[in-house]
This record gives C-alpha cells, sequence and structure tokens, in this order.
C-alpha cells in the first residue's frame, strides 16, 4: 500500500479562491497472484475556499473518489473511476455530483 498527504497553503487569502487544499491518497498495488499488475485506490481532497465578501462561496468543497485499474497487457490498462463531489464550487445549493469514467490507456 502506498500513500500521499498533501496540504497546499496559500500565501494571499485575500486574493485566492482556495485558501487551503488537504488531500490524502491510498493505493493497493498487486491484487495477489491472480491479478500481480493491477491496482485500487481511494482519495480524498478537502478544498476550504475563500470566505472574503464578493467571493461568492456558500460552502467548501469535498471530492472522493475510488479507482480499479487492470492493467490489460504490458502497456495497456482500463481504470474505472468513481468520484464524488459534494457541494461542487462550493455551492451548497447545488446537488451533490457522482461521476463515473472510465479511462484506456497505452503506456510507450
Amino acid at each position: 500500500v502506498a500513500g500521499d498527504l498533501r496540504l497546499t497553503d496559500v500565501e494571499d487569502g485575500d486574493v485566492a479562491e482556495v485558501q487551503r487544499h488537504y488531500a490524502l491518497g491510498l493505493v493497493q498495488a498487486g491484487l495477489g497472484s491472480f491479478r500481480p499488475d493491477d491496482a485500487t485506490g481511494l482519495y480524498a481532497s478537502y478544498a476550504k475556499l475563500s470566505d472574503e465578501p464578493g467571493a461568492g462561496f456558500a460552502s467548501d468543497e469535498i471530492a472522493l473518489e475510488a479507482f480499479y485499474r487492470a492493467q490489460l497487457t504490458a502497456a495497456a490498462f482500463l481504470q474505472p473511476d468513481l468520484q464524488w463531489v459534494l457541494n461542487p464550487s462550493g455551492d451548497s445549493d447545488t446537488d451533490d455530483a457522482v461521476v463515473l469514467s472510465v479511462r484506456f490507456g497505452v503506456n510507450f
């Protein structure tokens, strides 16, 4: 299992839309002897949006993501991905977004 924790703090909160950003990602590479080249992962992100007057943000944004990467050949992979975004663009009146995508990639 590999993990990554990041914190971004903006110097001038008066002009930046995102004042702070926290992110945590975890990846499990290799799923046993039956799928040693596959991977699965989770990601969470929290964006502290500006509270400055006129910025227009009613809330902060949270994003959660899960993926599975199936290695098809030595070079090609297929990766379904599910994302859930709470308060998209910091708008608490907008419905949460659920995004399902599938990526196909070739490494060369």
